[in-house]
């Protein structure tokens, strides 16, 4: 029985490293020059195999950087093209007020400012209803245990921490979303209907974190990202994610400073 569990678990990081690592790479590789060289193709082998290998050491940190690289390539490159849309700014207001005869312009993220306060009210509904459904877990006979990265932050040194916080509240929040948003629903959606692209990802989502505790709270937050990627973006659904697992290391923190 634990030699089975030992290979659920081996087979679970390879394919989480596998899903998190190729998307991002075959993404940026796939915008490169069409035609490529015998030396070309060598090199991009090679490069993909050190950055395997450094993924696998550092757990999201590359596949976010090409992430990164890819989105701003595609932004800067692109601007009218359908992908680029979703990249687009988040909408500002400007507000203009005299003052001793001078105008006085000030710039508010109206658009960024409405959607944190709705990522807020969406983490308290999605807290209480994930409450009830950990209450009701254990009566329908199932074991609920807590996700493997909390039990890695509660037992981390500080710098252990302060890592594992960059990794929950930045990396996590532009890579996932840069994978189940930006690329599977947004190319899923062509080929079905919008609500079902969302509920697969969703899904997909959902089981990359393997665990059956958190399962309402990650299903919610793959369907709410893919409504707030299609209505105001890529941005949209980061600020939302970011908002989530920050919230969420909050309660770590305390828990990790006085339990």
């Amino acid at each position: 029985m634990v030699k089975e569990m030992l290979i659920i678990h081996y087979l679970k990081n390879i394919l989480l490293i596998l899903l998190i690592s190729i998307p991002p790479w075959t993404a940026l590789v796939s915008n490169m020059k069409k035609k490529k060289s015998k030396k070309q193709k060598r090199f991009l082998v090679i490069a993909f195999a050190i950055y395997m290998v450094i993924t696998i050491f550092t757990d999201n940190i590359f596949p976010t950087l090409i992430s990164i690289i890819y989105l701003l390539y595609v932004y800067k490159n692109r601007n009218k093209s359908e992908e680029a849309y979703y990249l687009r700014p988040l909408a500002k207001k400007d507000f203009t007020f005299k003052h001793s005869n001078r105008a006085i312009t000030i710039t508010v993220a109206k658009e960024r400012l409405f959607i944190i306060i709705k990522s807020l009210i969406f983490k308290v509904l999605v807290t209480a209803i994930s409450f009830w459904f950990l209450v009701l877990l254990p009566i329908l006979g199932f074991k609920v245990e807590e996700q493997e990265v909390v039990g890695k932050f509660l037992n981390a040194s500080f710098g252990e921490s302060i890592y594992l916080m960059v990794l929950m509240v930045i990396t996590a929040p532009i890579l996932e979303e840069f994978i189940f948003r930006h690329l599977f629903y947004r190319i899923l959606k062509k080929r079905m209907w919008k609500v079902m692209s969302a509920i697969l990802t969703s899904l997909l989502f959902t089981l990359l974190h393997y665990n059956i505790a958190g399962v309402v709270m990650f299903f919610s937050v793959g369907i709410y990202n893919c409504y707030l990627y299609e209505k105001h973006g890529y941005r949209a659904a980061v600020i939302n994610h970011m908002i989530f697992n920050f919230t969420s290391l909050i309660a770590l923190l305390y828990m990790k400073t006085f339990a």
